[in-house]
């Protein structure tokens, strides 16, 4: 999935992940060796991240079947902005007080 020669495994990198929290959690860690660490668990979230994203896009492209069309960057971008604007809080929308409000607008 990724475009790099890179072999990448996802169950892998998460294995690598939890051994990662597990010498953070430890009381003999040095600080230096802690923030090493803490800094390859770190790129090693974003390669998941960027992983996990990837396939979400080939899953929705597989889903419109005939209908599939080429994903450019600028449509993976929007896709990723589409997302976001999705999982933002609604609480800001104002709703109509009245159904006659939705009406009065058609």
């Amino acid at each position: 999935m990724q475009g790099n020669n890179n072999h990448f495994n996802f169950k892998d990198t998460i294995n690598e992940l939890e051994r990662i929290c597990k010498d953070l959690e430890s009381e003999d860690i040095d600080l230096e060796i802690a923030l090493k660490k803490y800094e390859h668990g770190i790129s090693l979230i974003r390669k998941c991240s960027q992983y996990l994203e990837e396939a979400e896009i080939m899953i929705k492209e597989l889903e419109m079947g005939d209908n599939q069309t080429i994903l450019t960057e600028d449509s993976i971008n929007d896709i990723k902005d589409i997302r976001d604007i999705e999982n933002e809080d609604i609480e800001d929308i104002e709703y109509p007080d009245d159904i006659n409000d939705i009406e009065d607008n058609f």
